[in-house]
Protein backbone atom coordinates (compact mmCIF):
# COMPACT_ATOMS: atom_id res chain seq x y z
CA UNK A 1 0.00 0.00 0.00
CA UNK A 2 1.44 3.35 -1.06
CA UNK A 3 0.41 6.59 -2.15
CA UNK A 4 1.15 9.21 -4.54
CA UNK A 5 0.20 12.95 -4.57
CA UNK A 6 -0.14 14.82 -8.25
CA UNK A 7 -1.04 18.19 -9.62
CA UNK A 8 -4.18 18.73 -10.09
CA UNK A 9 -5.86 20.10 -13.21
CA UNK A 10 -8.56 23.62 -13.39
CA UNK A 11 -11.33 21.16 -13.36
CA UNK A 12 -10.18 19.31 -9.93
CA UNK A 13 -10.52 22.20 -7.66
CA UNK A 14 -13.21 21.06 -5.79
CA UNK A 15 -11.20 18.01 -4.44
CA UNK A 16 -7.94 18.94 -4.40
CA UNK A 17 -5.57 20.10 -1.41
CA UNK A 18 -1.91 20.55 -0.55
CA UNK A 19 0.29 17.75 0.57
CA UNK A 20 2.89 19.30 2.58
CA UNK A 21 5.10 16.44 2.75
CA UNK A 22 5.51 16.79 -1.01
CA UNK A 23 4.79 20.37 -1.47
CA UNK A 24 2.23 19.32 -3.93
CA UNK A 25 -1.19 21.04 -4.27
CA UNK A 26 -3.82 18.83 -6.02
CA UNK A 27 -5.11 14.45 -5.74
CA UNK A 28 -3.30 11.72 -3.50
CA UNK A 29 -3.91 8.07 -5.20
CA UNK A 30 -3.96 5.96 -2.88
CA UNK A 31 -2.99 2.23 -3.98
CA UNK A 32 -3.02 -1.35 -3.21
CA UNK A 33 -1.37 -3.69 -5.14
CA UNK A 34 -0.28 -7.54 -4.60
CA UNK A 35 2.86 -9.01 -4.18
CA UNK A 36 3.40 -9.25 -8.66
CA UNK A 37 2.27 -5.46 -8.31
CA UNK A 38 -0.97 -5.94 -10.28
CA UNK A 39 -3.43 -3.15 -8.94
CA UNK A 40 -6.24 -4.50 -6.41
CA UNK A 41 -7.79 -1.39 -5.63
CA UNK A 42 -6.68 2.34 -6.42
CA UNK A 43 -8.85 5.68 -4.42
CA UNK A 44 -7.95 9.12 -5.07
CA UNK A 45 -8.58 12.26 -2.47
CA UNK A 46 -7.70 15.58 -2.25
CA UNK A 47 -3.62 15.63 -1.46
CA UNK A 48 -4.21 17.08 2.13
CA UNK A 49 -5.62 13.66 3.55
CA UNK A 50 -3.55 11.90 5.79
CA UNK A 51 -2.16 8.58 4.67
CA UNK A 52 -3.70 6.74 7.63
CA UNK A 53 -6.80 8.18 7.12
CA UNK A 54 -7.27 7.68 3.48
CA UNK A 55 -6.13 3.82 3.59
CA UNK A 56 -9.52 3.10 6.38
CA UNK A 57 -11.47 3.37 3.36
CA UNK A 58 -9.04 2.02 0.50
CA UNK A 59 -9.09 -0.80 3.15
CA UNK A 60 -12.53 -1.45 3.59
CA UNK A 61 -13.51 -1.31 0.22
CA UNK A 62 -10.86 -4.18 -0.20
CA UNK A 63 -12.09 -6.35 2.15
CA UNK A 64 -15.87 -5.58 0.27
CA UNK A 65 -14.70 -8.23 -2.77
CA UNK A 66 -11.71 -9.90 -1.33
CA UNK A 67 -11.31 -11.81 1.89
CA UNK A 68 -7.92 -13.95 1.77
CA UNK A 69 -5.53 -10.95 2.68
CA UNK A 70 -4.06 -11.33 6.30
CA UNK A 71 -0.71 -9.12 5.75
CA UNK A 72 -0.70 -5.90 4.28
CA UNK A 73 3.00 -4.23 3.65
CA UNK A 74 2.73 -0.44 4.10
CA UNK A 75 4.71 2.57 3.10
CA UNK A 76 6.41 4.91 5.95
CA UNK A 77 3.39 7.63 6.08
CA UNK A 78 0.78 4.12 6.83
CA UNK A 79 2.39 3.57 10.09
CA UNK A 80 0.86 4.24 13.85
CA UNK A 81 -0.91 1.91 16.21
CA UNK A 82 -4.61 3.78 15.45
CA UNK A 83 -4.30 2.07 11.59
CA UNK A 84 -2.96 -1.38 12.60
CA UNK A 85 -5.20 -1.84 16.01
CA UNK A 86 -8.32 -1.08 13.13
CA UNK A 87 -6.78 -3.47 10.71
CA UNK A 88 -6.57 -6.00 13.44
CA UNK A 89 -10.07 -5.82 15.38
CA UNK A 90 -12.22 -5.16 11.87
CA UNK A 91 -10.16 -8.15 9.59
CA UNK A 92 -7.96 -10.02 11.19
CA UNK A 93 -5.05 -8.59 9.08
CA UNK A 94 -1.70 -7.31 10.27
CA UNK A 95 0.19 -4.44 8.54
CA UNK A 96 3.68 -3.98 8.42
CA UNK A 97 5.37 -0.81 7.34
CA UNK A 98 8.32 -1.36 5.48
CA UNK A 99 11.47 1.34 6.05
CA UNK A 100 14.38 2.51 4.27
CA UNK A 101 17.50 0.89 5.55
CA UNK A 102 19.64 3.67 7.59
CA UNK A 103 22.71 4.73 6.12
CA UNK A 104 21.64 5.01 2.45
CA UNK A 105 20.95 7.84 0.09
CA UNK A 106 19.24 7.97 -3.33
CA UNK A 107 16.94 5.58 -4.52
CA UNK A 108 17.06 2.15 -3.34
CA UNK A 109 14.53 -0.92 -3.92
CA UNK A 110 13.14 -1.99 -0.84
CA UNK A 111 11.86 -5.46 0.50
CA UNK A 112 8.47 -6.42 -0.04
CA UNK A 113 7.59 -2.84 -1.72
Amino acid sequence: MDSQSVKGTPESYLESGFDGGELVNGRKRNVLVDTMGCLIIVRVCAAHVFDGKAARQLITDMFSFLHTITKIWADGGYSGPELSDWLWLQFGCLIEVVRKQTGLRGFHVLPRR
